[in-house]
């Protein structure tokens, strides 16, 4: 029994010494992230300290003043490209007027011409009644003559070969 106690005492040291190990293992852990950490800062400060240097600074300033030129060119060229592009919608839109203009005239032409050429039309129809009216004779038998009317009446059944009727009134 001395000896199981003696084994009991022994790996209670031995739990010890390994939870001590792990506490030690810890700080050791915890100092390592430290030094990064602090390793961190201090590479950061240096940085810092050389962008504080008049030189490096004046070097970062002109080429913030650089890229701001190169952005101002890009913008200029933006708003002239905008201009062009308000110049050739005013065309379009001129020549939008310009074609609605234009088709206003053809519309007003038509307006004109129609009735002209309702005229036109009309007459030749005439000249052809009357061209067909002077080369067909209607016989004797084709006329009926009725007490209302005092000119004789030529019957429907003639028919001229333009498809007119003629003394249908």
């Amino acid at each position: 029994m001395d000896k199981v106690v003696s084994d009991l005492v022994v790996l209670v040291q031995a739990m010890d010494k390994a939870e001590l190990d792990l506490v030690v293992l810890a700080l050791v852990m915890d100092q390592v992230v430290l030094v990064q950490a602090m390793d961190k800062v201090v590479s950061d400060l240096v940085e810092l300290v050389q962008a504080m240097d008049p030189a490096v600074l004046e070097q970062a300033m002109d080429k913030v003043v650089s890229d701001l030129e190169v952005l101002l060119q890009a913008m200029d060229k933006v708003v002239s490209d905008l201009v062009v592009l308000v110049q050739v919608m005013d065309k379009e839109v001129s020549d939008l007027v310009v074609l609605e203009q234009a088709m206003d005239k053809v519309v007003s032409d038509l307006a004109v011409l129609v009735p002209v050429m309702d005229q036109v039309v009309l007459v030749l129809v005439m000249d052809q009644v009357v061209l067909e009216q002077v080369m067909l004779v209607p016989k004797l038998v084709n006329m009926v003559c009725l007490e209302e009317l005092e000119e004789p009446w030529v019957q429907e059944d003639l028919v001229v070969e333009s498809g007119l009727v003629l003394g249908s009134e």
